[in-house]
């Protein structure tokens, strides 16, 4: 594992001689010995899902300190690091190929609070004037079709076993925002740099590695090599891409 000391020179250390990484950097501290930068050895917890035949694994969590913490307590998504701030990780590996040449090997980049983001929403976009108007909508609506296909005539139904296919569906529609206004509000991510740039990120933090190391290539794991890490029994049917995804 790299190692500077004393922010001169840099050793390396076996950590299979100590317990745990907590235990190592404790014991070498003592000494003036210090971990680089943001380079650690993988969690054991996380060590699982790390890609079989891959040397000196590793990973790194990219850490905003003046970020609101999320999901302290998922130690699998690095919710550890930080204390809940990080905003993207990478978990890679060292590899020859058949030339010789040292590879660099990505075996995942994540985000989970930016993930979870764009499919809850960032507490940052809620907006309670927008909830009322939406909630004012649904309601308003509502009362159209009450009255157009329940009042005087089908009293105590529910007027969506009359509406059209079309009214079912823009009701349902108006239903969904306010339903998703209020998970916003309630369940909503902190907000946080990066928000469309974490895998970026990412990606140059794992370049700037690979040159700084002196790798001769990067590389990724293959699906092949995710699904039986992963443990997934059924293949993917197709990739969905969007065209609208700039090109880095």
């Amino acid at each position: 594992i790299h190692f500077s000391v004393n922010g001169k020179g840099e050793i390396y250390v076996d950590q299979d001689s100590f317990y745990s990484y907590d235990e190592m950097s404790t014991t070498l501290r003592q000494y003036g010995v210090y971990p680089s930068q943001d380079v650690y050895p993988i969690d054991p917890m996380r060590l699982d899902y790390t890609t079989e035949g891959l040397f000196n694994k590793r990973e790194i969590a990219l850490v905003v300190p003046t970020v609101v913490p999320y999901n302290e307590s998922d130690e699998i998504h690095f919710g550890d690091a930080g204390e809940g701030r990080a905003v993207a990780w990478s978990r890679f590996g060292d590899a020859v190929d058949a030339d010789g040449n040292k590879v660099l090997v990505i075996d995942e980049i994540q985000s989970k609070r930016h993930q979870e983001g764009k499919e809850k929403g960032y507490r940052s976009q809620f907006n309670k004037s927008e909830l009322d108007a939406a909630r004012k909508a649904s309601r308003d609506y509502g009362t159209v079709l009450f009255e157009k296909y329940i009042k005087g005539q089908h009293p105590g139904e529910d007027f969506l076993d009359y509406a059209t296919a079309e009214e079912k569906q823009k009701f349902n529609e108006l239903s969904e925002r306010v339903s998703e206004l209020v998970r916003m509000k309630y369940n909503g991510v902190p907000d946080a740099p990066f928000r469309d740039s974490w895998d970026a990120l990412a990606m140059k933090r794992m370049r700037r590695l690979a040159a700084e190391e002196s790798y001769d290539k990067v590389a990724w794991t293959s699906g092949q090599m995710q699904r039986a890490t992963l443990g997934l029994c059924m293949a993917p049917s197709g990739v969905i891409g969007d065209a609208r995804m700039e090109r880095r």
